[in-house]
């Protein structure tokens, strides 16, 4: 069968460059100047190096998750493996790690009371991380899906809790818009 991950990658890495490209004559792209990847793969997809590459030349900020260790149910080799995107060329990506409740890297044993995996969980390590952001249960609310009312047929939406670097890369990225609205200086040039 075919690769599901390079059939999502064949969509991911076109997806990145339209957002971060624009052409005012033909209207192409959208000209993010930040975009926030709550997701990582361990292959160095080459559509995607050249994706994200693509936008740090037009001087979109990629804000990209480093990814979660559970040595409980390894997914990957080692606390450090390198995660994509934001394991590219150091400059090309603000690379976001995880906080536990104390504001210091999250450890496996802190999280939310009766959540075994949030307690289980690290954010990956390594000298490439740039900042950490809150990645545990107990720090990090989300909207919820709608859930609907079948007595009155009416859509009621709530909060989840939300956790890892997939939870930490947004906060990055609001507070990266933040700076760059306030400086306007994109990328940091």
């Amino acid at each position: 069968g075919e690769d599901l991950a390079l059939i999502s990658m064949n969509h991911w890495a076109p997806a990145i460059v339209e957002g971060a490209a624009w052409n005012p004559t033909t209207g192409y792209g959208y000209g993010l100047h930040i975009m926030n990847h709550s997701w990582v793969t361990n292959f160095p997809y080459r559509s995607l190096k050249e994706a994200i590459g693509f936008a740090w030349v037009n001087q979109c900020l990629t804000v990209a998750a480093r990814g979660n260790w559970d040595k409980f149910s390894p997914q990957f080799p080692s606390i450090q493996t390198p995660l994509y995107p934001a394991c590219f060329r150091d400059e090309w990506a603000l690379n976001i790690g995880g906080s536990g409740p104390n504001g210091s890297a999250k450890l496996s044993g802190q999280g939310y009371p009766g959540d075994s995996a949030d307690i289980r969980f690290e954010p990956m390590i390594g000298a490439d991380v740039d900042l950490i952001a809150p990645s545990t249960k107990l720090l990090v609310n989300t909207t919820s899906h709608a859930k609907r009312d079948t007595s009155t047929n009416i859509y009621h939406y709530g909060h989840d809790r939300f956790n890892g670097t997939s939870a930490a890369a947004p906060h990055a990225s609001g507070a990266a818009a933040l700076l760059m609205s306030y400086f306007n200086v994109p990328n940091g040039n």
